[in-house]
């Protein structure tokens, strides 16, 4: 096997699908053919595609092993997908089975052409940047860390409730405050 654009080894390759529709099992199928005579070693959340044969393992608690990670949707499943493996360094490619895909950049007839690229070497990587936030309440609990690919909404749930944020950005002694806001939310 050879290298990927700076990947090294493409062996490993995990799976995201977009609920509620065929249209990416049957395109998870024609990849895991794929996948399979390039014998590499495929994971997917069972929950996602349950009627699937043996050979597929769980991708939950193995996604740091993975040397590139392939969601099948539009940019919401890119999106789910990217925060899944935002703290391990793992590429995203998206196959376009959306509308739109701003984010996808793969149309679905391509999606095998696409795992053939990855694994030879002839796609680049698009790096984006990771926000990484944290919601620290008044009363001082803080959140898990919070990852998003493109923006992070805060906003209080119900209609017309109004929420207060004193924004900062940064971290420690390089915190620097942006503001206090009050309306609906934040969109950062």
């Amino acid at each position: 096997m050879t290298e990927g654009v700076g990947l090294g080894p493409v062996r490993k390759v995990g799976f995201v699908l977009r609920q509620g529709s065929s249209e990416p099992v049957e395109v998870l199928k024609r990849l895991l053919t794929r996948a399979r005579s390039l014998d590499m070693e495929t994971f997917l959340d069972p929950a996602e595609v349950p009627e699937l044969e043996d050979g597929v393992a769980p991708l939950e608690g193995n996604e740091a092993e993975l040397d590139v990670l392939i969601t099948l949707g539009g940019d919401g499943t890119l999106l789910r997908g990217a925060r899944r493996v935002a703290r391990c360094d793992v590429p995203v490619l998206g196959v376009n089975l959306g509308r739109l895909g701003f984010l996808t950049s793969v149309p679905a007839e391509e999606a095998e052409e696409a795992l053939d690229g990855v694994v030879e070497g002839r796609c680049g990587l698009d790096s984006r940047t990771t926000l990484e936030a944290q919601v620290i309440r008044t009363h001082g609990d803080a959140s898990e860390p919070l990852f998003a690919l493109n923006d992070l909404v805060y906003h209080n749930a119900g209609v017309a409730r109004v929420v207060h944020v004193d924004l900062r950005v940064g971290e420690g002694e390089e915190q620097e405050e942006m503001g206090s806001f009050s309306g609906d939310g934040v969109i950062v």
